[in-house]
């Protein structure tokens, strides 16, 4: 991305509505425990990430905070025009279902991506060790290098055995797996059929349910980012 790119993408940041951080926090709780989250369980996701956080080292950790800050924003600008086209009145009910796929396809591959690495180093900061069992003796991975490389079921793995299942609540391996290897069919009224299981799939739930889930870790990520690094927006600078 050239500086003059940057430059116009920072001043989009700087010219966007400023919202009250606690009252979209409030909100966005109350919406997951509409959702059958409990209290208990976002108090033990957000307290685990504050814990590790508090561990980081500043300085260690500036480069990658300003990596997903940056690609956090990209992927918001590039969320909403996803979502203003499948709002369009002009594409089909399946082009609007093929468009769906594929865009939580890319959500769990690239937005959500960050996200989980993110949560990968500071466990991995932490002295977290990930184990990966093979026939010929267990591989001991403490490389952040080497955690990119690991396919997301490793990964979400990872997480959940070390308490942040939370934070892969809202993803459907299945379904990532539907789309990535074309395993599905979409009909002209926009349903859609996994061909593997033959079951019909419910598209708008599970993308509302990815999103919703999405939003609260990226919500206690930003402040366990401010724990580690004070003033985290202020990654977004021109001089990229």
């Amino acid at each position: 991305m050239t500086a003059e790119e940057w430059k116009k993408i920072t001043e989009e940041f700087k010219a966007a509505p400023k919202y009250n951080f606690f009252d979209l926090q409030k909100e966005l709780y109350h919406s997951c425990l509409t959702q059958g989250y409990s209290i208990d369980e976002i108090k033990k996701f957000s307290s685990l990430c504050f814990q590790l956080a508090s561990n980081m080292d500043e300085e260690e950790s500036k480069p990658f905070i300003n990596e997903i800050s940056r690609k956090n924003w990209l992927n918001l600008l590039n969320t909403l025009e996803v979502t203003k086209l499948r709002e369009s009145t002009t594409l089909t009910p399946k082009q609007k279902s093929l468009l769906g796929l594929y865009f939580y396809l890319a959500m769990v591959e690239g937005a959500n991506a960050s996200t989980i690495q993110f949560l990968l180093l500071m466990l991995l900061k932490n002295g977290k060790q990930l184990i990966i069992r093979k026939k010929g003796g267990n591989q001991y991975i403490k490389s952040f290098n080497r955690v990119r490389e690991l396919s997301l079921s490793v990964k979400l793995g990872f997480l959940k055995d070390n308490g942040l299942e939370l934070a892969i609540k809202g993803i459907d391996t299945g379904l990532r797996n539907c789309v990535a290897h074309q395993d599905f069919l979409v009909y002209e009224d926009g349903s859609i059929r996994n061909l593997k299981t033959e079951k019909l799939i419910d598209l708008e739930a599970r993308l509302d349910s990815f999103c919703l889930s999405n939003s609260l870790v990226l919500c206690v990520l930003n402040q366990s980012m401010n724990i580690i690094s004070p003033s985290t927006d202020s990654s977004l600078n021109i001089k990229h």
